[in-house]
């Protein structure tokens, strides 16, 4: 049984937000200091929300940019490295130019007690950042209670068969098993950082990937994440999220909105239907590099960006 694509047929064949694979090679192309770029490759555009991505091609050239945004680099990345003071500073710079885009004035999101971005009043959002890019997706709070977007470089058959057990139950594997397990491994993990990523300020935890399961995908774009522990009052098991994702080259981009009231958990968990299995675009572009160490070294726990 194919699963059936989550939004009308005619939604995947375009959106009212410009395509992101120009964008993309642009802000990889384009020189650190040219700034970051407007994006948006998903099928279906969002209200009050945008994304931004922006090049890290030394931590040098991110730091002669910083020069002229001001931004503060946090005590909590003090004695932290030229390369991760870079990506720090890439993903706030997107963040910023979000923030502006939205109508707000120029400022940039702190840094928490815990790691995770402090944004500013009425604003919600999401930082994620490869070695050679950071994007940053960002929202207004009052429709969107929590935003999640993960960058991911889609993973190789032997890492993909090291993460697998990591990341997902037997049931899940089945789903996936005799397709392109690499890309489908990559989606799923991706799937749930985003995910975890856009209830974080809500649940005040990190989650462990066992925590969602993966219950199906279409080839418009679209991926669904079933709850299957209590997170919080608002967000017990059963719930349903929809995850869009956009395979980009060797990469893969993904994001979550989470509604502002939400819907009655789904009936008990059933075994995930077979999907229709999706193509890489010849034409795509890879916006940046990223391994996977956080699962593949225990000792990486950083998941706010």
């Amino acid at each position: 049984m194919e699963e059936r694509p989550l939004v009308p047929e005619a939604s995947c064949r375009g959106s009212r937000h410009a395509p992101s694979s120009d964008l993309l090679a642009s802000a990889r192309n384009d020189s650190v200091e040219a700034g970051p770029q407007l994006i948006w490759p998903w099928s279906t555009g969002a209200d009050d929300c945008c994304c931004f991505a922006v090049p890290i091609s030394d931590a040098a050239s991110q730091l002669r940019a910083n020069d002229v945004c001001g931004i503060r680099i946090p005590p909590q990345l003090k004695h932290a490295s030229e390369k991760r003071k870079a990506e720090f500073l890439a993903g706030r710079r997107c963040a910023g130019m979000a923030l502006k885009h939205l109508g707000g004035k120029t400022d940039f999101p702190g840094i928490s007690s815990d790691r995770s971005p402090h944004w500013p009043v009425g604003y919600t959002g999401s930082i994620s950042h490869t070695r050679n890019m950071a994007v940053s997706l960002v929202g207004r709070s009052e429709k969107y209670p929590g935003l999640g977007v993960d960058l991911e470089k889609i993973l190789t058959g032997n890492e993909a068969e090291k993460l697998a057990d990591l990341i997902m139950k037997p049931q899940e594997r089945r789903c996936i098993a005799g397709l392109d397990f690499a890309l489908l491994t990559t989606l799923v993990f991706s799937a749930k950082e985003s995910l975890f990523k856009a209830l974080y300020p809500a649940v005040k935890h990190i989650c462990a990937f066992g925590a969602s399961e993966f219950t199906g995908w279409d080839d418009c774009g679209f991926a669904r994440l079933r709850l299957a522990t209590d997170l919080s009052p608002c967000w017990s098991s059963g719930h349903v999220f929809t995850i869009q994702f956009s395979v980009l080259g060797d990469h893969l981009l993904t994001m979550v909105a989470l509604p502002a009231r939400p819907a009655k958990p789904s009936p008990p968990y059933a075994e995930p239907a077979r999907n229709r299995s999706f193509e890489r675009s010849p034409n795509s572009v890879a916006p940046a590099v990223l391994s996977f160490s956080r699962c593949l070294n225990p000792t990486h726990t950083n998941r706010c960006g």
